[in-house]
């Protein structure tokens, strides 16, 4: 999706492509029994993410990303 249509979209079909980009999540909050199990569900993904990141021996796609991609990524998931 390119920076302009971001700008041009509406909250629901913003909300839409969120939810078709991370599916994984979607399903994640919503097999939560409640708001503190999915925001437990939740950070708990992010610290994989983060382990994952910085682990020389990750199997997962984003084993090969640059240290400063991983940096950036660290850091837009803690604020």
């Amino acid at each position: 999706m390119s920076e302009a249509s971001i700008v041009t979209k509406s909250k629901e079909d913003l909300l839409e492509e969120m939810w078709l980009e991370g599916h994984y999540i979607k399903k994640m909050l919503a097999s939560a029994k409640s708001l503190h199990e999915a925001r437990d569900l939740f950070f708990d993904h992010l610290n994989d993410l983060e382990r994952h990141y910085f682990n020389v021996y990750s199997d997962k796609h984003y084993k090969n990303l640059h240290i400063i991609e991983k940096n950036n990524a660290r850091s837009a998931s803690v604020s």
